[in-house]
């Protein structure tokens, strides 16, 4: 009789315990701000066209979404036709200056005349500043590789 009686409080004590345990947690939740985020105006590289291999000039740019989402835009100049496969990235800036690939926005596909801008996104992000980078796979001069790494204004999500 006397372990029953012991499991008996046992079992009430940790009942109790985990009562108070989710009124607390409760009483936080129901007190607790939601989580928001916005972006700040980001931009277009500050210094004009990048001039790449093959005469390609890439432009690239940064919007935010309204919130934690970053969309990318490039502008895209192909004067000799070369063969372009144009792609971006999104990098987070650390504290120290590098950056940190948090996100790919993919290719748009081959192109040769008239490439038209790439435009993707949102990507999620937390707070932070980060930029667009472009670039673009082509066979320059006899090479096959990844030609560019043009960054965007800076962006923040705060």
């Amino acid at each position: 009789m006397r372990r029953s009686a012991r499991t008996r409080r046992g079992t009430a004590r940790t009942a109790a315990i985990l009562t108070a345990v989710a009124t607390v947690l409760a009483g936080g939740l129901a007190t607790a701000e939601s989580a928001s985020a916005n972006t700040s105006p980001g931009g277009c590289r500050t210094t004009g066209w990048a001039s790449e291999p093959g005469g390609v000039q890439l432009w690239p740019c940064s919007s935010g979404d309204g919130s934690v989402g970053i969309n990318a835009t490039v502008h895209i100049r192909n004067p000799n036709a070369i063969d372009i496969f144009p792609c971006a990235q999104l990098l987070q800036v650390n504290s120290n200056g590098t950056t940190t690939q948090v996100g790919d926005f993919g290719c748009i596909g081959a192109w040769t005349n008239g490439a038209p801008d790439l435009r993707k996104g949102p990507i999620g992000v937390h707070q932070g500043t980060y930029v667009v980078v472009s670039g673009f796979w082509a066979t320059i001069d006899g090479h096959y590789g990844y030609y560019g790494g043009a960054q965007s204004a800076t962006i923040k999500v705060f």
